[in-house]
This record gives structure tokens, C-alpha cells and sequence, in this order.
């Protein structure tokens, strides 16, 4: 592959809006519908992701988020994750992954050491884990739910009834919100200044801090690091000079990984780069 027009440096998000035009219509995603027996795939579009990342960035402004204050994602691999971590990115904040194989303490000790201001949930066993660590996400303005059929007031019951320490009900609805609720958001900023998007995104440096990574912690608490949009995209460019030569325009990318890695956090914004369809 001819890598030649790849070698400027950009921040993640730009990978998705500077070939858009001619990817808008293509498959970005291909995701499993049906269980194993019955397999079938529904494409999510370049268009359609490219949408959810301006949406959910413009929620983040309207919701308050100031350029370098961060954001986490606490959940499983989705389109959702990625839509929600380049959000936050192209608003101005670092982004701050949170494994979903975190127990209660030990995302709740990230999400307040991060300070993050907004934390993007999936699936009711980690949206319990952070109802049951609720104190530690006090410096958090929103927390989004990025599955909509999420029922928050139920799994707080759940988690009064088994004694557990539980925050109100209205500081729960108070401070959570939905993925849908919060693309609304964005979607009606959108409409009120349709530059407002691409002029934060392109005032975001390479210098800034895009990302905040923790240590595992096996001396201690996890230690954040944070990168800047300039490193991650220097080690993207690095590997792009090393497999130039085993890689194809149409090549199919299998996305296992999780994102909440750098490995596969990198492997997704590589795909957003080349215009992989990933599966």
C-alpha cells in the first residue's frame, strides 16, 4: 500500500471527517445480529459513525466540558465505545478508558483520580458497579448510558433491596442520562451552529493530552499516564511504515481487542484511517 497520504500527523478523530465524502456511503462496521446458529451482519455506514461522534461531541460542549478536562468510557467493545471516546477527543478532552473488567473499586478509583467530568456506561452489571461506588463519581456532571434499554432505577432497587449503600433516585436521574437523549443534545446544537463542531475539533493541538492510560497497578493504585494526540499518532504512523507493504485498500479488519487497550483503541483508529470495514 502507498502510505504517502497518511504521513501528516492528525488527532484520531480527524481520520473519520477527511475522507468522509468518499467513504460516507460504505460499510465502517459490520455487526453480529442473530445468535451463533443463525448469523447475519447490519452495517453501520462511515455517514452514520461519523454523525454519532459529532453529535456526542457537541453534547459534551453543551454539557460543559472544557479542553483538557477528561472523559472515561466504562464498557464493552461497541461502535458506541469508539463513537464516544473520538467524541471526546474532538471536543477538546482526554479520553480515559476504564477496562470493563474492572471490579467496582477499582474503576470507581479511576473515574475520581481521572476527576473525569463525563463517564459513558454500557451494560447493567457495570452500571451497578458504578451505582454501588456512586461517591466516587461526584466530579462527574453526566454519566451516559450508551444502551438505551439501561433501566438505572431498577438496578438501584436491586440494589437497596440486598442492603447495599445506594445514592437517591432523583440524584440519579439528575446526573444520568441516555445515549439517544445525549446525541439530541448535540443534534439541536448542531442545528444552532453548524460550524461549532469542526471548529473545536481543529483547534484541538497535537500537543494536548488526547489520552489517559492507567497502569495496571501491581505496585500500587493504577498510575495515569497521559499521552498526547502527537505520540499516539507518531506510534500509529510507525506502524503504518512497517506493515505498508502487507496491507490492501479493501483489507478486512477482525476487531477482537478491547478498546479500552491501546492495542485496541490503536487498532481502531488505524481502521478509521485506512477505511477498513471491521467485523
Amino acid at each position: 500500500m502507498d502510505i504517502t497520504s497518511y504521513l501528516d500527523l492528525r488527532i484520531a478523530p480527524r481520520a473519520v471527517f477527511d475522507s468522509l465524502e468518499e467513504r460516507r456511503t460504505r460499510a465502517r462496521f459490520m455487526l453480529p445480529t442473530g445468535d451463533a446458529g443463525a448469523r447475519d451482519w447490519r452495517a453501520v455506514t462511515w455517514g452514520a459513525f461519523a454523525q454519532e461522534i459529532r453529535h456526542a461531541a457537541l453534547f459534551l460542549a453543551a454539557a460543559g466540558l472544557e479542553s483538557g478536562e477528561r472523559g472515561a468510557v466504562f464498557a464493552p467493545n461497541r461502535v458506541e465505545w469508539l463513537s464516544a471516546a473520538l467524541a471526546i477527543q474532538a471536543a477538546g478532552g482526554v479520553m480515559v478508558p476504564i477496562y470493563a473488567s474492572s471490579t467496582s473499586e477499582q474503576a470507581a478509583y479511576v473515574a475520581q483520580h481521572s476527576d473525569a467530568k463525563v463517564i459513558f456506561v454500557d451494560t447493567a452489571p457495570l452500571l451497578a458497579k458504578v451505582l454501588a461506588s456512586w461517591s466516587a463519581y461526584a466530579s462527574a456532571d453526566r454519566i451516559v448510558l450508551l444502551d438505551d434499554a439501561l433501566d438505572a432505577a431498577k438496578l438501584l432497587s436491586d440494589l437497596r433491596a440486598r442492603g447495599g449503600a445506594a445514592p437517591a433516585y432523583d440524584e440519579v436521574e439528575r446526573k444520568v442520562i441516555t445515549w439517544s437523549a445525549a446525541l439530541a443534545m448535540g443534534r439541536a446544537r448542531d442545528e444552532e451552529d453548524p460550524d461549532a463542531f469542526f471548529r473545536t475539533m481543529n483547534s484541538v493541538s497535537l500537543d494536548q493530552a488526547g489520552l489517559m492510560l492507567y497502569t495496571s497497578g501491581t505496585s500500587g493504585n493504577p498510575k495515569g499516564v497521559p499521552l498526547t494526540h502527537r505520540n499516539v499518532a507518531v506510534n500509529g504512523l510507525d506502524w503504518l511504515k512497517s506493515n505498508a507493504q502487507v496491507l490492501h485498500e479493501d483489507d478486512v479488519d477482525l476487531l477482537w481487542l478491547p478498546m479500552s487497550h491501546i492495542f485496541g483503541f490503536g487498532e481502531a483508529c488505524l481502521g478509521n484511517t485506512l477505511g477498513f470495514t471491521t467485523y
